[in-house]
């Protein structure tokens, strides 16, 4: 809603004076402003505080990015050290808990953080893969090695889900939107009123000022919306980590001393 009523005042505005030179002899009305450069410190002010928010909101849609690759990291992980336990019956179970995990998060989770609604923690097939984990019983040399990257890799996606829930949910205040906002419109009618003696050369540097105001105001809510915007973090990973569990098959290969077990 912001944007599209940021988008028209600026169009709507700039069609109006560059289109009606009959408007731009009212500019020498605001020469005073002119000559005091109050428009150069606020310009540079402006860049200043697009350039924090804009850090900050890039940083949090990269964090975000990153979480999810640790998160899916962690998942095969999981998966993949449950093969040394040469347990049949973990192996299943652990398959199934991942699978299920992997299929709320892309079904229900994701959809609830669209929405920007909190995200239960710990859900149901969180607890059930620790449980998972509990069941494992040390029968092999190699099974203590095994459990302890497997509690590893438990709290790598505890981690990485935490950070990935909220990051997508850390969102830009409503105030400080509005700030933003007011703080654009007055830097771009900053240089409306600034006027040059060619018309041209006015019209030029009024439409590259509104084109860099609005990509500015543009980029950083998209990237502040990680998954509605046009810029989307990339979640299609959890599909392919599903895709691994599930044709992956652990097999158990019966060694000398398992025999002599």
């Amino acid at each position: 809603m912001f944007s599209i009523l940021f988008f028209m005042v600026i169009g709507v505005v700039s069609g109006i004076i560059m289109l009606s030179p009959s408007l731009h002899p009212y500019l020498v009305e605001f020469s005073e402003i002119r000559k005091s450069d109050v428009i150069g410190v606020f310009g540079t002010t402006y860049a200043l505080i697009t350039a924090f928010i804009l850090v900050t909101v890039w940083n949090d849609f990269n964090e975000t990015n990153h979480s999810i690759s640790n998160e899916n990291k962690a998942l095969i992980a999981l998966w993949n050290n449950t093969d040394y336990l040469e347990d049949q019956e973990v192996s299943r179970e652990m398959n199934a808990a991942l699978l299920k995990y992997v299929d709320v998060v892309i079904s229900k989770e994701l959809y609830q953080l669209r929405q920007k609604k909190a995200v239960e923690f710990p859900t149901p097939e969180f607890i059930s893969i620790m449980k998972v984990i509990d069941k494992v019983e040390f029968d092999d040399p190699r099974d203590p090695i095994a459990f302890e990257a497997l509690i590893a890799a438990y709290k790598d996606l505890s981690d990485a889900r935490n950070n990935r829930i909220n990051r997508i949910l850390n969102h830009i205040p409503t105030i400080l939107k509005l700030f933003y906002i007011f703080s654009s419109f007055i830097f771009w009618f900053g240089y409306v009123i600034e006027g040059f003696e060619s018309d041209i050369l006015y019209m030029i540097v009024l439409i590259l000022v509104t084109i860099v105001t609005v990509l500015a105001y543009a980029i950083i809510f998209d990237l502040d919306k990680a998954l509605n915007g046009i810029l989307q973090v990339d979640v299609s990973s959890y599909q392919n980590t599903r895709k691994y569990i599930q044709k992956t098959k652990h097999e158990v290969f019966v060694t000398p001393l398992a025999e002599h077990r």
